[in-house]
């Protein structure tokens, strides 16, 4: 008697495992233009008195087309967020079914929210002589008329910032330090042979808007004791009582570092020195320059001596100690130039409005289409509610999909169907999934939205596995059966879309695979009488799909006459023959 025995058998469902898956940082964005080519500066040679010989050099170009550059640059280097944190699994549910997961997680880097870090900032501005001749001969006003207007302005947009922070210990804090001549320890506004003392003007005080009489009151003498200005900058933070407030320097400059004339290499290596200190206690320092030549561009072991202070005495090079050891160059840039009074100030306004506007993700969708070897499962979909996305005819989803969320801050409530979000599904293709929020929507600081939906391989999938077998791997971190395992690819495409800080953009979600369930044909030869003599064997011979599934096994005394078919794809007709003689038709 011949028979096939266990037909499609071990079609258990396999072991599967789940898979899961501000005023902050305020003034990391306080950044000047970069020196541009083809541009150039007053050229001056300061003194103790204040008195210099003034080449004026007309800048290429015009303001607008300065700040336009800036603008360019401070998009990419603005504190803003990058793309979110994005991932994709597929999770099989046994009975060849498996359930689809796309998540997205928010992320608030706001530096204006009532959660926030307080921020303490020192401006170390530059008083000496020099600071009242113009720009160039075609610019009215004094540097120090226009760094004025540039500050309060600045201070006027801080103000506004403080306004929406609650709690008076987490708003910003300014403390204003002038420099020229020698340091004293007092607060105050004082004379030093004749010039600016180097000095505390103003201690740390959220009350920024009081800080811009200060400003006004700010005169142009003395010489430029950039080593007394970094001195008095950290005794201004030190004397901050928040712990745990970040801390900044803005270093602001017109011309050579000196205690007389030209420039005097002891006074950079203590000015980068000092600062070094408050680099490697965690504060930011930033340095600008408004002189003949400034230009952050230019390679350090080419450029002037100047420049080279302005990068060691910045955190571009957090481990410089002096201007000629200016040690690794770090991510970022805190080095920056400007050319004229209007870009000045024009700077100061789009630098406040970088650091204290929202950024979160808005606009946000996610798009799943899937490939020919997977089809939707158990979809739900309203026909008569239908919208156009990318040119294809989407409809409400009314069951089957499923958008969850989890984590975000304590008491978080997550968004509300058809409010914040709709789902939809086209049948273009082999099928759309789409999770659509409301365009004012912004996900929630660390919060998870997961988009969730079941599918199963389809017939293509079964008839190209028994042909020839899988042709994918699937990506990492994509579920125990996917991550780095053989199958067919889930999807054609999966994209979230999002815009944050006025730029819109589209990054990809990984590729899961999933396979098709196969069983194990168990064949064997039963003798109705006595045993065949030694060395008897028995051939057997599988087809199917069209001859595509083509197997042989020998059955003899080894194999106790019983052998067996594996990973066969079920879908299919399969024929049992022993030689040429069909003995079993079987269909699945």
């Amino acid at each position: 008697m011949k028979k096939i025995k266990d037909l499609l058998a071990d079609l258990g469902n396999r072991h599967h495992k789940d898979l899961g898956k501000k005023l902050m940082a305020a003034v990391a964005a306080l950044v000047m233009l970069g020196g541009m080519a083809g541009a150039s500066t007053m050229a001056l040679a300061d003194d103790a008195t204040g008195h210099g010989n003034v080449t004026n050099t007309r800048m290429d170009g015009n303001a607008d087309q300065t700040s336009a550059s800036y603008l360019s640059m401070v998009k990419v280097t603005s504190p803003g967020l990058s793309e979110p944190k994005h991932t994709k699994s597929i999770e099989y549910q046994g009975n060849g079914k498996y359930t689809l997961k796309l998540d997205v997680t928010g992320k608030d880097a706001s530096t204006s929210t009532t959660t926030t870090t307080p921020i303490d900032i020192v401006l170390a501005l530059d008083v000496s002589g020099s600071m009242r001749y113009p720009f160039d001969g075609y610019d009215s006003g004094q540097k120090l008329e226009a760094l004025k207007k540039a500050v309060n302005s600045f201070l006027d947009e801080t103000t506004k910032t403080n306004a929406t922070i609650e709690n008076e210990a987490d708003k910003v804090a300014v403390s204003l330090v002038k420099y020229a001549n020698e340091s004293v320890d007092w607060i105050g506004d004082d004379n030093c042979r004749g010039g600016n003392c180097t000095q505390i003007v103003r201690g740390l005080t959220t009350n920024t808007d009081s800080l811009k009489n200060n400003v006004n009151r700010l005169w142009a003498s003395g010489a430029t004791y950039a080593d007394a200005a970094m001195t008095v900058a950290e005794r201004a933070l030190s004397a901050g009582t928040r712990a745990n407030a970040k801390k900044y320097v803005i270093f602001f400059t017109d011309g050579e570092p000196n205690h007389y004339n030209g420039f005097e290499g002891s006074v950079a290596n203590a000015a980068i020195a000092k600062s070094k200190e408050l680099k490697n206690a965690g504060t930011t320092v930033y340095s600008i320059g408004v002189f003949n030549g400034a230009n952050p561009s230019e390679d350090v072991a080419y450029t002037s001596n100047t420049n080279r202070f302005m990068h060691g005495i910045s955190s571009n090079y957090p481990n410089a100690t002096g201007y000629r050891n200016l040690g690794t160059r770090a991510s970022g840039d805190y080095y920056y130039a400007a050319s004229n009074s209007a870009q000045l100030k024009r700077i100061f306004d789009d630098i406040q409005k970088t650091i204290t506007e929202k950024h979160v993700y808005t606009g946000v969708s996610i798009t799943d289409r899937l490939s020919g070897y997977t089809g939707q499962s158990g979809i739900v979909y309203d026909e008569s509610a239908a919208r156009i996305f990318d040119g294809k005819t989407f409809y409400k989803v009314t069951g089957g999909v499923t958008l969850n969320a989890t984590g975000g801050a304590a008491g978080e409530t997550p968004p509300v169907a058809d409010t914040d979000y709709t789902l939809w599904y086209s049948e273009d293709g082999n099928g759309v999934v789409r999770a659509e929020f409301a365009e004012s929507y912004e996900l929630k600081n660390d919060m998870t939205y997961t988009l969730s939906y079941d599918v199963e391989p389809t017939d293509f999938a079964y008839q190209t596995y028994a042909k020839t077998g899988y042709d994918a791997t699937g990506d990492a971190d994509t579920g125990a059966t996917s991550a780095g395992e053989a199958g067919f690819r889930s999807n054609e495409t999966a994209q979230v879309c999002y815009t944050t800080d006025n730029r819109s953009n589209c990054v990809d979600y990984q590729h899961p695979v999933l396979q098709v369930p196969v069983a194990n044909v168990t064949v064997t030869k039963e003798w109705a009488d006595a045993q065949p003599a030694d060395g008897t064997e028995v051939r057997m011979h599988l087809k199917g799909y069209d001859d595509a599934v083509d197997h042989m096994v020998t059955l003899n005394a080894d194999n106790h006459w019983s052998d067996s078919f594996v990973k066969l794809a079920p879908g299919g007709i399969y024929t049992l023959r022993r030689g040429d003689r069909r003995l079993h038709q079987s269909r699945r």
